[in-house]
């Protein structure tokens, strides 16, 4: 499982990085050598901040997951754990990231509520039945709610010219 906090595009990844005159490395050598020495070839799982079609063009291609899955969820436009999940991830909101994402063949593993499970084993990646976490929060057993889901407040920052 490969997590990265940071909407990170090209240049932040394959730059050096010199703090108080210590080269640091490009933070993507630095995760091929990281992986190099735990003789990782791939990492399946990606969950990367929501921003991201930059840094998927890269991180893609050279680590190759298999999936991708978002976080933050909830965390900026309002958060309210008892009213369920108030925006989740939508394909349609993210045309550039969708496009780079089919292009590799990596599907959009998004939650659509707080406490959304799965399970990662050889098998892949599969959902799991996570009601009784969810029914004890007062939260529906699948699917959004209680409150209504509504858009993305950052719908239109989501991707940018940029991307």
């Amino acid at each position: 499982m490969f997590l990265s906090d940071s909407g990170a595009g090209r240049p932040e990844l394959t730059k050096e990085h010199i703090v108080d005159e210590e080269n640091r490395g490009a933070p993507l050598s630095n995760l091929g050598h990281a992986m190099e020495a735990a003789d990782l070839r791939t990492f399946d799982v990606w969950q990367p901040e929501s921003r991201v079609v930059t840094q998927a063009r890269v991180v893609i291609p050279t680590v190759g997951p298999r999936y991708r899955m978002p976080h933050h969820l909830g965390a900026r436009g309002g958060f309210d754990l008892f009213g369920g999940l108030h925006d989740a991830v939508k394909e349609d909101e993210v045309p550039k990231l969708m496009s780079v994402l089919d292009d590799f063949g990596v599907p959009l593993v998004a939650p659509v509520n707080y406490f959304d499970a799965w399970v990662y084993d050889r098998r892949g990646l599969r959902p799991v039945d996570n009601r009784h976490v969810k029914t004890s929060l007062g939260l529906p057993a699948s699917g959004p709610g209680p409150n209504p889901q509504g858009p993305n407040p950052r719908a239109g920052d989501l991707e940018g010219p940029d991307d």
